[in-house]
């Protein structure tokens, strides 16, 4: 039989336990990152695409030419840091992008190499335009530079091509 020292000790702690709020969910915030060469003969075509998640996971896919799967696709997987995934959090808010979308350029160039992303942020969708309208380039240019910035130097270093 427990001593009443001991229930009460118990009941202190269980009820502490009860009472103590649930851990806070990370907010939510997904990147699908997206870079291709645009229309390219087939030996000089590429893309990329790189997400990031929530907890941080960044998976990297490249592929040459057209393919998207195979031998001409490789994959690889880092994870971002923590004032990484907060500064690119920041980013987004301070570009304003959930209350004032960026828009698509009036007047868009035919052809080269496009970057876009697709952004998931507690909820709302955002979407990054490949040519945004010139007053909302340095927004869109803000936010892909968090974007860039939250993948690892070894991940981000297969991004670039001669």
């Amino acid at each position: 039989m427990l001593s009443r020292r001991r229930m009460i000790g118990l009941s202190l702690a269980f009820g502490s336990a009860v009472a103590m709020p649930a851990a806070a969910k990370s907010p939510e915030l997904q990147v699908e990152l997206h870079l291709s060469s645009g229309p390219l003969p087939p030996q000089y075509a590429w893309s990329n695409a790189v997400t990031i998640t929530t907890e941080g996971l960044v998976t990297l896919k490249t592929c040459e030419g057209y393919e998207t799967e195979g031998a001409a696709c490789e994959s690889a997987k880092g994870q971002a840091t923590p004032e990484s995934l907060t500064a690119l959090r920041d980013a987004i808010l301070a570009a304003n992008l959930l209350k004032s979308p960026a828009r698509e350029s009036e007047t868009p160039v035919i052809g080269g190499p496009a970057t876009t992303a697709r952004i998931l942020l507690d909820g709302t969708a955002i979407t990054l335009p490949a040519q945004p309208a010139a007053a909302d380039a340095p927004r869109v240019q803000a936010v892909l530079n968090a974007i860039k910035a939250a993948i690892p130097a070894d991940l981000a270093a297969k991004l670039t091509r001669d």
